[in-house]
């Protein structure tokens, strides 16, 4: 199976579009295609390339661990800022990737202030596996552990940590990913 639809020529895709089918290769665990999609972004964007070679790093460490928690902890994210860059309307360099990343390890709720079927659209089409909270998706949920998929809402659920540009200082994806994985295995 392979990322790009027949006759689409991936070296046309823009930076974005390169990350987002690094994830689809790694869910679907086809890594040597990962690989390849990565030697291709170092070539056009070297920081994106940078963030996103170091939340795969910590994804599959994150992957080891997990196998190790009997729990499933819950992080918050907010959608604005550390995932979408609202200036630009892109994603920031290694977002996508350090969503996998935690999902490895976490269940993950995206919160936004905005509209939350639009968040939801914005990330599928990024290739993230997302539901809706509320009726047509998840339905009104009070908690989330679902590893599969992200959870999307406009309310704020139980989490063990919130990455914010307000809460876990976010500076870069590889920090936070840092900061998330020691709350995560209880050493902060």
């Amino acid at each position: 199976m392979t990322i790009a639809p027949p006759g689409a020529d991936v070296r046309m895709w823009t930076p974005e579009q390169i990350e987002s089918g690094i994830v689809t290769a790694l869910r679907r665990r086809e890594f040597s295609t990962a690989g390849s999609l990565l030697a291709l972004l170092g070539d056009r964007d070297r920081e994106r390339a940078q963030n996103v070679e170091g939340a795969v790093t910590i994804g599959t460490t994150f992957a080891r661990r997990a196998l190790q928690l009997s729990t499933v902890h819950t992080f918050g994210i907010e959608f604005d800022g550390p995932i979408r860059n609202p200036r630009r309307d892109c994603t920031r360099p290694g977002a996508l990737c350090s969503l996998w990343a935690l999902t490895q390890v976490a269940a993950v709720v995206v919160t936004t202030t905005g509209d939350v079927h639009q968040a939801v659209a914005w990330l599928g089409e990024r290739g993230v596996p997302v539901v809706v909270d509320g009726p047509g998706g998840a339905g009104v949920v009070d908690s989330w552990t679902d590893r599969s998929r992200v959870l999307v809402t406009g309310r704020q659920l139980p989490a063990l940590r919130v990455l914010s540009t307000r809460a876990v200082q976010f500076d870069c994806w590889e920090q936070s990913l840092q900061d998330l994985e020691f709350a995560a295995l209880g050493l902060r």
